[in-house]
């Protein structure tokens, strides 16, 4: 459950985000925002300026039933916005294995029991990443390991057939 205390103008500030890991950073708050009073729900974020330093800023509140609901109450840029969801998908099993290469595209097509990932680097330079499941490259035929280094030069494919 969530209270609101106030509504505030436009104005800008610093929000400290913190996940359940501990670990924090902080990003920028911009535009109409909210104070909070949290109630039965964990402060995820906090503002850091002016007199609403300290207060809530986001909230998450789980559900015994399961599932959670995420308030925030402010416009975080895009580093505030992009912890959140990362934090939202990694609380469920939803992060892929290369999650902080922005242009590796990775998506992974299944039939029955057979599972065929593809990467594709969108980038204008080389990635270099750990490969994520052994398996075949389809293209060129080379047998790869997990955690294997696996370098794709700009804008390659590789195709794996999982083992």
């Amino acid at each position: 459950m969530w209270r609101r205390l106030t509504r505030c103008p436009p104005t800008s500030s610093t929000a400290s985000h913190s996940t359940g890991a501990g670990s924090g950073s902080t990003v920028e708050a911009r535009s109409v925002f909210e104070i909070l009073v949290a109630e039965e729900a964990e402060v995820i974020g906090t503002y850091g300026d002016d007199f609403y330093a300290g207060r809530a800023a986001v909230t998450r509140k789980p559900y015994p039933a399961g599932g959670e609901a995420w308030y925030v109450g402010t416009l975080l840029d895009q580093d505030g916005i992009s912890s959140i969801l990362r934090s939202v998908l990694a609380g469920h099993g939803l992060m892929g294995p290369y999650a902080d290469e922005p242009e590796l595209e990775f998506a992974v097509r299944a039939h029955g029991e057979v599972r065929t990932a593809f990467l594709l680097n969108h980038a204008d330079t080389p990635v270099t990443v750990p490969v994520h499941a052994p398996g075949t490259d389809l293209l060129t035929g080379r047998v790869l390991t997990a955690g294997e280094p696996l370098t794709l030069a700009p804008k390659d494919v590789v195709v794996l057939r999982e083992a």
